[in-house]
């Protein structure tokens, strides 16, 4: 095989990647809201700021558009095309990713408005987001006619499909796509879901029925956490119903493995998901927190990043984990790397920690919830900001 150059990424080749609101990129996460390269498959394939990308992987170069896997490689992660893989194959397209809409029963701290209806409803009471239309009205197969002949046209090459929303499994969109799907002889798709796995059920439709139904199908179940502290940073999230729901899809031989995003509110409750997932057999891809950037573990003071080394030194002495290099690699090495204090957005300056404490404190008040009441180990330093 031919050897790719070093900063080879071979998505913009083999997959396509559509949003919502029929924007394509090469994948999901170079959103087209910061890096537009055209709607309509047609127009997309044959736009200049693709060749533009493509040539640019092709020299080596670092393309701007590239920006979250460079980061999270100069931060020694594990990035997006590290998962694709960077050998050559630029034939054909054989993984596309589609993003339905944006409803979804979560509000999840992370996330914002663009990515969830309930975020849409509430951001109207305290307008934390206040620089964007956020509400989607239609799916992406509305907005887009043409993706659902596309995936016809190249059913012999198309090997996997990655779904998302919003949260898919109860969205409108998903029921008619599965049932699509199967009318039409393509169940030898591989199926890869994100999902919060709050419903498995929809319409009066058991989704994994209609999931088993195809020859592979994997879940990545967002967990940031273990246990009830989950259920303050993913609002709307119970712990019950997701161990519920996950013994479920094992029993219905769906592959589950689960994605926890590092941020202030996971970073000290890693280590039992980790350990609930090594006895359960599962495993778990742990994500930095990039944006927004103040919920990034980079951005906690000296104080407590050491006050968390130390929490994690003594996990190490027991050998309570059987892979602790992960966790040192992927959260005490990542945040002992940069020091964050400010940030800026829209041309104005922001201070971390105090951008932080206003988030959360505009939350609690609109959720009845308390940061300091559900991560105590941050009270000083919270009470300090």
């Amino acid at each position: 095989m031919m050897q790719s150059p070093r900063n080879f990424c071979s998505r913009p080749w083999t997959e396509l990647h559509f949003e919502d609101n029929g924007n394509i990129t090469p994948c999901c996460v170079m959103p087209s809201n910061r890096y537009p390269i055209a709607k309509g498959i047609n127009k997309y394939l044959k736009s200049d700021k693709l060749k533009e990308i493509k040539n640019s992987l092709l020299k080596g170069d670092q393309h701007p558009y590239c920006k979250s896997c460079w980061d999270a490689e100069d931060n020694n992660v594990k990035s997006h095309r590290h998962n694709k893989g960077r050998a050559y194959n630029h034939k054909y397209i054989d993984s596309i990713h589609i993003r339905y809409n944006n409803i979804c029963n979560f509000k999840c701290r992370i996330c914002n408005p663009r990515f969830s209806s309930a975020w849409v409803e509430e951001n109207k009471q305290h307008k934390y987001f206040e620089h964007e239309n956020f509400q989607i009205d239609k799916d992406i197969f509305d907005v887009l006619p043409e993706l659902l002949p596309f995936i016809l046209k190249n059913r012999d090459v198309l090997k996997k499909i990655n779904i998302s929303g919003g949260e898919p499994l109860i969205a409108d969109a998903n029921l008619k796509f599965l049932n699509w799907l199967i009318d039409n002889n393509l169940t030898h798709i591989v199926l890869s879901y994100s999902t919060n796995l709050s419903k498995i059920t929809h319409r009066g439709v058991n989704i994994l029925d209609l999931l088993s139904k195809f020859k592979t199908v994997t879940l990545s179940i967002s967990v940031d956490g273990y246990g009830k502290d989950v259920e303050y940073s993913r609002f709307g999230f119970s712990w019950n119903k997701f161990i519920e729901n996950l013994k479920i899809a094992k029993t219905n031989g769906l592959e589950v493995n689960l994605v926890c995003v590092v941020s202030i509110y996971s970073v000290y409750n890693i280590p039992k998901l980790i350990a609930f997932a090594e006895e359960n057999k599962i495993t778990v891809n742990c994500q930095p927190c990039f944006s927004p950037i103040f919920l990034s573990i980079q951005s906690l003071p000296i104080k407590e990043k050491d006050k968390i080394t130390k929490f994690y030194n003594k996990i190490k002495e027991k050998n309570a984990l059987e892979n602790f290099e992960y966790l040192q690699k992927n959260i005490l090495d990542y945040m002992n790397r940069e020091q964050i204090d400010s940030y800026t957005y829209t041309e104005k300056k922001y201070i971390c920690n105090k951008e932080f404490k206003h988030f959360n404190s505009l939350l609690d008040k609109v959720r009845s919830q308390n940061f300091i009441d559900t991560f105590p180990q941050f009270k000083s330093w919270y009470n300090e900001i």
